[in-house]
């Protein structure tokens, strides 16, 4: 039976007094400020969910027989969305089936923090809240932090990955993993073609970064508008095609935090509707607290 997210996070979530509502024109009337939630739900993020062990939780054992893997994504997730979603779950599929040498034992999602300013970065506190409602009914994939919590400064990607390596080896040593497995465990990142393309930018990406990207691999979703082929001829790029494990997919992949924030902002429409981009938790929430200049579309 499906939990409610009210039970599962508490005064978190609530809007006003009430229970998370339900989307209605009644939502309208149940808006208040969310100065007093984000102060409340700070304090709860640092006592609890920011919480190594918490964010551990779903780490698996690893088998002797396979290499253990663990999937990174980082973004915005402004919000995030089921494309996300549909990202990581396609990479663990496709290394189960395409290499069955890796064991996919985790995988994390790791939102930036406020200090990087992208137009339209809902707070931290907002959208450490969303990736939690979005995730919670997954069994292997879980929000890390760390990144997110280093609110005085932006992150280097590369930063990020080494801080979750450390994190997981730890959790695995208290699994009481050799060292051979600890060291043996691999890091990929999980990403859309666009970022892909991104790398080739020297000014963004020095080659220290993209070695440690591509240390142990990277799993490209194709995205509409980027031509994967040629993004993998690139110059900085095609030294690592052998690191690169192109995914399969069949869904519409022009989905993005961008086009979601479009859609509540203005509405929405009959054959465009944010309802079947973004987790319907989680789109209570974020009308709930009139995120992204949210209006209904009656």
């Amino acid at each position: 039976m499906r939990r409610s997210s009210s039970v599962i996070f508490g005064p978190l979530l609530s809007c006003a007094e009430g229970n998370l509502p339900v989307r209605s024109s009644s939502i309208r009337e149940r808006r208040t400020s969310s100065f007093s939630l984000q102060r409340r739900a700070a304090e709860r993020w640092k006592r609890h969910y920011s919480n190594q062990s918490f964010q551990m939780r779903k780490l698996q054992e690893p088998q002797k027989s396979r290499t253990p893997a663990v999937l990174v994504m980082c973004g915005s997730f402004s919000p995030v969305t089921n494309l996300h979603l549909y990202a990581m779950d396609s990479a663990r599929t496709f290394l189960h089936h395409q290499d069955s040498n890796y064991e996919v034992i985790g995988g994390f999602m790791s939102p930036v923090s406020d200090s990087y300013k992208k137009e339209g970065l809902a707070p931290g506190v907002h959208r450490k809240t969303m990736c939690h409602m979005a995730l919670q009914k997954s069994p292997w994939i879980a929000l890390h932090s760390w990144e997110m919590d280093q609110i005085d400064r932006w992150t280097p990607t590369k930063l990020v990955v080494q801080r979750m390596r450390e994190d997981v080896c730890n959790r695995l040593e208290e699994f009481g993993c050799t060292p051979s497995t600890i060291e043996s465990t691999k890091f990929l990142l999980v990403c859309g073609g666009d970022l892909l393309a991104g790398l080739s930018d020297e000014k963004l990406w020095s080659d220290d970064d993209l070695d440690c990207f591509f240390r142990d691999g990277i799993c490209v979703l194709p995205r509409q508008g980027t031509e994967i082929d040629e993004v993998l001829r690139m110059e900085r790029v095609a030294p690592y095609q052998q690191k690169i494990h192109v995914l399969p997919y069949d869904m519409p992949n022009s989905v993005s935090s961008t086009l979601v924030r479009h859609l509540l902002k203005n509405g929405g429409s009959a054959d465009s509707n944010p309802s079947s981009f973004v987790d319907l938790d989680v789109l209570d929430y974020i009308y709930c607290h009139g995120l992204y200049d949210t209006r209904y579309s009656d």
